[in-house]
């Protein structure tokens, strides 16, 4: 009992059917495709390598599903956790070199999750419970148009690195007449395909025949679509000097291992802004 505590797997394990692993394998598509832009956009967002959404994706997951207790909780990078690691490194690394940045970016993740590891042995989840609606529903809030303001730069093609609403406005403000018309032509056109296509895919596929499932997967597949329309459009247009591309993503899975740390520097003046 008390290992299978540690490892809930040895308990729902048992109960693990063909029509379950069906259902898994159907979700797995689903998250997968909806994934891979998710993923490549949330490493930009704090500012590391993109491959790095990729590969932050796979391994939670796997060793979620051994430890986890929850079988709805939703694990891997979000927006809000991306924002938070760019803001932090920004401040800890205001000029220093891309590997400093990355190695920081491990710490900051390795420093959190011991952090949430030990508020998991000491018992410390019922604290949730004295935040208010009113709170988790502000930050909620806050952190959609905070991710919102910070795609303007993307959106528009501009260099815009403020930590804040304001900061963020300033800069749009002070480039508003150096906006790329290619990346906004081609971020707006992508915008407005996210929005109106997944109901009309949905629509067709019903008049098709199709299930409501499939049509529902369907529907959900429209990020890899906008995706791959992208890159065609800006392939077929030689827009690569004129539109701001990922670039080759490398081959394969990298090795695991931990960072050198004591490359970076460990003063006091150099921390003391993730405080």
């Amino acid at each position: 009992m008390r290992l299978a505590s540690l490892l809930p797997v040895l308990r729902w394990g048992r109960e693990y059917n063909c029509e379950t692993f069906a259902s898994d394998a159907i979700a797995a598509l689903i998250i997968t495709m909806m994934m891979i832009p998710q993923s490549l956009a949330y490493a930009l967002l704090a500012g590391l390598p993109p491959q790095l959404g990729l590969y932050a994706s796979m391994l939670p997951l796997l060793l979620y599903a051994l430890v986890g207790s929850s079988s709805a909780l939703s694990v891997g990078p979000f927006a809000i956790s991306s924002i938070m690691t760019a803001t932090a490194l920004s401040v800890a690394f205001p000029e220093s070199r891309p590997e400093d940045y990355l190695v920081g970016a491990v710490v900051l993740a390795l420093s959190s999750g011991i952090m949430l590891l030990a508020f998991g042995v000491l018992r410390l989840g019922f604290l949730s419970n004295f935040l208010s609606f009113p709170v988790i529903t502000g930050f909620i809030s806050a952190s959609a148009i905070i991710i919102a303001a910070n795609q303007l730069g993307n959106l528009t093609g501009l260099e815009m690195s403020g930590g804040n609403l304001r900061a963020l406005f300033t800069d749009f403000a002070q480039g508003v007449h150096g906006i790329n018309s290619y990346t906004l032509a081609l971020g707006t056109a992508a915008v407005l395909v996210l929005y109106f296509l997944p109901s009309g895919l949905k629509k067709l596929a019903a008049l098709a025949g199709f299930s409501v499932f499939w049509a529902d997967t369907l529907s959900k597949s429209t990020p890899i679509l906008v995706m791959c329309l992208s890159v065609f459009v800006v392939a077929q247009f030689d827009l690569q000097q004129q539109v701001a591309v990922v670039g080759v993503i490398p081959k394969g899975l990298p090795v695991l291992q931990l960072p050198d740390f004591t490359a970076l520097n460990w003063s006091a003046d150099r921390w003391q802004g993730l405080l």
